[in-house]
């Protein structure tokens, strides 16, 4: 019996123009997005867009919906979200097949700071239209978030300071190499360029003359090779040059070794007394290039019209070449001697160890350290070792809906607590007031990285802090419950014992857990890690994240 299967037919053209409705259901993700976006006021992103002649930019509305669908499905990096646009159909259903280019998203995240941050009241806002945020509990927790750094790079004064020196002498190196190297090129040129025609050979005529000199000599060489070599050789010249200089003074070594330096002719041996080391060393840095580059011309000129190699071994590059480096050294020694010349003498270095009065003296601690990527994040402790970046604060309400969150760059959660519980509340007003509905905060829970007298005793909202570990809290609230009043005159560390030992106060904070803790966990799907550096842009893609984390929670209601 024959097996019949369904065709497969991909070179099939479509009859009619393609409806991008058609290529997903009704209740996917991106379309939930679209719908939002398009009731959110966008001005805020609109703002500052380039008008005027040249290409039409981006819709900052499409821009908007193709990252919070990047970062509602864990894709943050704009590469791969350009990726995307091109490969995934909940993509390309949000960028209306028109992707931009990943350069145009991570402009659009860093330009659009303070947008993010009225992005995510305003998506609080849908959230509240819709009937969410309860704020019955509010729960208050901190967790610490990766920065885009490396723990690696951490540095102390010390080497801040050593490295401070380092590119202050390269600087100054830098700037006398260059200076000497003008005033070299000044003595040889003077006020001519350096590389012009020599007025031998300016005109056509010259040039011309010149080629029939040369015709001339070449083709007399061949008549009579025995009159070739006339004048004197050049160990003679180089002899009654040496006399020369033994004849003279000093100064006039000096000069002369100078200017044979610029004539492009070297000599081994030290130099005389009175020639500048660095000017000296300049020259022969520039002459050891020229020499470098005349080797790398020679060997280019020697490819076939072909384009076949030549049989002979590529050179070094100029600034590869033994000598040059060689020279280059030794004007670095040079202009490092004239600086430390000018310095006078250098106070004696203290090792890290020193012995005195027979006992060895430890290095003392550096102190603060500073991450040279981003300087602005901390090392933060965590459950499973260090971690450089920042700490977040989260304030979740009993429906799990994000509706404040802080980044800070204390490992410290307790100063946190207050301005926290104020933003919530501030929150509760401003939703209370957009529907009409009063949303009284009912009771706010903290773990025991919260406890503290101020917190404490600190008027608002009622609260539980645990004032040590849960297990312990239930425990106790288990063996032993409480009952009754607090006793008069008990502080107000004593009244929360009381309070969390009584078994309606232990149900309660049971609720501190199954309320903020998911919203952390599913937050850090989302943004696992900073994308941007300094406190400023991660708290504005912090409050990015949250946005997306609440129209999460608002597409799984409704699909619900």
């Amino acid at each position: 019996m024959a097996i019949f299967y369904r065709p497969v037919e991909r070179d099939q053209v479509f009859l009619l123009p393609a409806d991008m409705r058609d290529w997903l259901p009704e209740d996917h993700l991106v379309w939930t997005l679209l719908e939002m976006v398009g009731r959110l006021d966008t001005s805020g992103f609109h703002e500052g867009r380039a008008r005027g002649a040249g290409r039409a930019g981006y819709d900052p509305d499409m821009l908007l919906t193709v990252l919070l669908l990047g970062y509602c499905t864990g894709v943050r990096s704009t590469r791969a979200i350009e990726r995307a646009c091109t490969t995934d159909v909940a993509f390309r259903i949000a960028c209306a097949q028109d992707a931009p280019d990943h350069t145009v998203l991570a402009r659009f995240r860093q330009a659009n700071e303070a947008a993010f941050v009225d992005l995510f009241g305003q998506v609080l806002q849908l959230a509240a239209g819709l009937g969410m945020a309860r704020f019955g509990t509010v729960a208050i927790d901190g967790t610490k978030i990766r920065a885009n750094a490396s723990l690696d790079a951490n540095r102390g004064r010390e080497w801040l300071d050593q490295r401070a020196a380092e590119l202050a002498r390269e600087a100054a190196l830098i700037v006398a190499e260059a200076g000497a190297a003008d005033d070299a090129e000044d003595a040889l040129f003077g006020d001519a360029r350096g590389d012009e025609i020599p007025q031998e050979y300016a005109t056509a005529e010259a040039r011309r003359a010149r080629l029939d000199v040369l015709v001339a000599e070449f083709e007399a060489s061949k008549k009579a090779p025995a009159e070739q070599g006339t004048g004197a050789k050049p160990r003679e010249r180089g002899e009654a040059s040496k006399k020369a200089l033994a004849e003279q003074g000093s100064g006039e070594k000096a000069r002369e070794r100078i200017e044979a330096l610029r004539r492009g002719e070297p000599k081994r041996g030290r130099d005389a007394k009175g020639v500048d080391p660095v000017q000296a060393a300049a020259l022969r840095l520039a002459i050891a290039r020229g020499r470098a580059a005349a080797r790398v011309d020679a060997w280019l000129a020697r490819f076939s019209p072909d384009g076949a190699r030549p049989p002979a071994r590529a050179p070094f590059p100029v600034e590869q070449d033994r000598k040059v480096v060689a020279a280059r050294a030794a004007l670095e020694r040079a202009l490092a001697a004239r600086a430390a010349a000018a310095a006078g003498p250098a106070e004696p270095v203290k090792s890290g160890r020193q012995q005195k009065g027979g006992k060895t003296r430890k290095k003392k601690d550096p102190g603060q350290r500073v991450n040279t990527t981003d300087p602005q994040s901390r090392i933060q402790p965590t459950r499973k070792g260090w971690v450089q970046g920042y700490n977040a604060q989260i304030a979740v309400t009993g429906d799990q809906l994000i509706v404040a969150c802080s980044l800070g760059r204390s490992s410290a959660d307790d100063p946190q607590f207050l301005p926290m519980m104020r933003k919530a509340a501030a929150a509760a007003e401003a939703l209370a007031e957009h529907t009409g509905t009063a949303m009284p905060i009912g009771i706010v829970l903290a773990d025991a990285g919260y406890s503290s007298n101020a917190n404490l005793e600190a008027k608002g909202p009622d609260r539980l802090i645990a004032l040590g570990k849960s297990r312990d809290l239930f425990a106790a609230a288990k063996s032993t419950p409480a009952s009754g009043d607090p006793e008069p005159g008990w502080t107000a560390r004593q009244k929360m014992a009381h309070r969390l030992a009584t078994p309606q106060g232990s149900a309660t904070y049971k609720r501190r857990g199954a309320t903020v803790e998911p919203g952390i966990g599913n937050l850090k799907k989302i943004l696992p890690g900073f994308s941007r550096r300094g406190l400023a842009a991660a708290d504005a893609e912090l409050h990015f994240a949250a946005a997306a984390f609440n129209l999460l929670k608002i597409h799984r209601a409704q699909a619900a």
